[in-house]
């Protein structure tokens, strides 16, 4: 959990193993009810999943804003770093 959108309230990332749609999700802080924000991993195949996830501040800008995803995967990157920009 972390701020990611800056409100001052901590946002949740969430990673599932699952071999059709979203494997990793953003959700606003639970003011806004967990409100989806961000999702990905939709288009990385059948076998491929996200395996860990973490909120954090990559830049040491200030604000939580990088989210950081670990996934199964046969090829391409196991890795991904993204920015969340609201």
């Amino acid at each position: 959990m972390a701020d990611v959108d800056g409100d001052g309230r901590a946002e949740i990332a969430v990673t599932r193993k699952a071999g059709t749609n979203g494997r990793y999700f953003l959700f606003d802080d639970a003011q806004n009810h967990f409100t989806p924000l961000m999702e990905g991993g939709k288009s990385w195949g059948g076998d491929y999943y996200a395996t860990a996830i973490a909120l954090g501040n990559a830049r040491g800008t200030g604000r939580s804003r990088h989210i950081a995803v670990a996934r199964e995967a046969g090829t391409n990157a196991r890795f991904i770093v993204h920015e969340y920009n609201s």
